[in-house]
């Protein structure tokens, strides 16, 4: 089983450089993250949370739904 601090999220910096920014137990609502290409922070949307929230939540109904 993987680690929870291994929960991440690719994303692209304005600058191009392709980042994997970790996630787990963060508040994504506060959250930021700073490239390290160009030094810039930045925030998630609340579109992106939106989203993550409702991969999360098919991810946990597959599991349960294995274990039955």
């Amino acid at each position: 089983m993987g680690k929870a601090d291994g929960v991440r999220v690719s994303g692209t910096c304005e600058c191009g450089n392709k980042l994997e920014i970790p996630i787990a137990g963060e508040d994504l609502e506060t959250f930021e993250f700073t490239c390290p290409a160009c030094g810039k922070a930045d925030r998630f949307t609340p579109e992106q949370i939106a989203a993550f929230r409702e991969g999360y939540e098919l991810l946990a109904k597959s599991v349960r739904d294995a274990l039955r």
